[in-house]
């Protein structure tokens, strides 16, 4: 940051509260997906942050795979992909495609 500050992210239309989820940059906003939230519950739930605004817009769960944490997350220029990690029956051998 060129002034070296911290600033608060609006947390007005957030997610809820999570951890061991994954989060990517697609080059305009940060999509985080999935982890854990209160209460050791799984989430198959995100929102995508543009710090351009400071404003938070949900991801779809229409399609969206079983809830899971520890995963992997990458942004391939198009599209978000997750693998692995775990759900609540173990650890997982799949993963899916997010894309706006």
């Amino acid at each position: 940051p060129s002034t070296d500050t911290w600033l608060p992210v609006t947390t007005e239309g957030s997610p809820e509260s999570r951890n061991g989820h994954t989060a990517i940059w697609d080059g305009h906003q940060m999509i985080i997906w999935g982890g854990v939230g209160n209460g050791g519950v799984g989430l198959n739930t995100g929102g995508r942050y543009n710090p351009s605004t400071d404003t938070w817009l949900p991801v779809t769960t229409e399609g969206s795979p079983e809830s899971r944490n520890g995963h992997t997350a990458i942004w391939d220029d198009h599209q978000m992909i997750i693998w692995g990690g775990a759900d609540n029956e173990g650890v997982s051998n799949t993963g899916s495609k997010f894309s706006e």
